[in-house]
């Protein structure tokens, strides 16, 4: 039976509601592509309209090399490439780790747009007032403490602070990504194929992607929609797709994201967190992994603490990926609760 690229990928009907994903520091969309979105129900998939982001500099997106990756540069373009283009009037907000500084830029410009917020490992340190005038550099030394070990701190340390090393890095690793992934497929014998039918119910939005290869895989849609691919092996997944979610980035994006954005915006938090609590009415849900390495527990129980009526939630023996990754029906299961939740409320204010 034929269908359409639009028909799969857009969720239709009165009831139908719009969700932003927002992924994390040196990730991409796949984070949840692959990950939540093929566990999401049914009914989920018919009534939600999903928008995997991929940001400025991160996965298919264009990364300029002139631009700062600032937080309005970030902002400006889910705005145009997302918001505008598609004509999102409310929407639901799900965001991990820097997704999370994100996701509270949005929800302070569009307090009334926002029906839920859902934040994974958000990078909130509370800066103390002897540190306020070098706020940034607080993050930096609490995000990065210029440690070898555990490896994941050892990872963010190099990526703060040492700015030769981590370029070389990245091209050495980073621009052969395709090669890299090419030899993990072959010795994994993994085979990527497009999965169609009940599995499509999202839009994968890179930044003015351009390739030919996007217009071919969804000409209905030009060049902005990609339908997720789902690694399959003798039906084991193979996490191979993190390789491109790690790789696809320059050094460029990577350094001025991590110190603009992260570190640059920590003077901000608790403004952002504020009118959370105050001005929006929307449900907040924050979640954790206790054995998270590179951002402490304590982030969310801030957070929890700023926003009285979040939902704070943290799993044992978690971590800053496997929040998600091992618990994805889980977790998909939670998000559909939320976004039920939401509806309710809002029918009920409504009335």
């Amino acid at each position: 039976m034929a269908t359409t690229r639009i028909d799969q990928l857009h969720a239709c009907g009165a009831e139908t509601e719009d969700v932003v994903f927002i992924h994390g520091f040196i990730s991409s969309s796949v984070f949840w592509t692959e990950t939540v979105f093929p566990a999401f129900s049914s009914a989920a998939r018919g009534r939600y309209r999903m928008f995997a982001v991929d940001l400025l500099g991160f996965g298919r997106s264009p990364k300029p090399a002139d631009s700062l990756y600032t937080l309005r540069e970030h902002v400006e373009m889910i705005e145009r490439s997302v918001l505008q283009r598609y004509r999102l009037r409310k929407f639901h907000v799900v965001a991990h780790s820097l997704g999370s500084v994100l996701a509270l830029a949005l929800a302070v410009k569009y307090p009334d747009a926002v029906q839920s917020l859902t934040l994974l490992a958000p990078p909130y340190f509370p800066v103390p007032e002897e540190e306020a005038g070098a706020a940034t550099q607080y993050v930096m030394r609490r995000v990065a403490p210029r440690r070898v070990w555990p490896p994941i701190a050892f990872g963010a340390s190099m990526a703060c602070w040492y700015e030769h090393v981590s370029r070389t890095i990245c091209l050495t690793i980073c621009r052969h990504h395709r090669t890299w992934d090419r030899l993990f497929r072959l010795f994994t014998r993994n085979r990527p194929c497009v999965c169609h039918g009940e599995n499509l119910g999202t839009l994968i939005v890179s930044f003015g992607l351009g390739s030919e290869e996007a217009a071919s895989l969804c000409p209905e849609l030009g060049s902005y929609a990609l339908p997720f691919l789902q690694d399959r092996f003798c039906g084991l997944t193979i996490r191979t797709f993190l390789i491109e979610a790690f790789m696809c980035h320059t050094h460029n994006a990577a350094w001025h994201t991590l110190h603009n954005i992260i570190c640059g915006s920590a003077g901000k938090m608790d403004s952002y967190l504020d009118v959370v609590a105050g001005q929006l009415a929307c449900e907040v849900a924050v979640f954790h992994g206790r054995d998270d390495e590179l951002l402490p527990v304590e982030c969310t129980l801030a957070v929890g603490a700023r926003v009285p009526r979040a939902r704070v939630t943290v799993y044992d023996d978690k971590d800053h990926i496997t929040i998600i990754i091992g618990q994805e029906k889980l977790f998909a299961a939670k998000l559909e609760a939320i976004w039920r939740r939401s509806a309710a409320a809002d029918a009920t204010d409504g009335e």
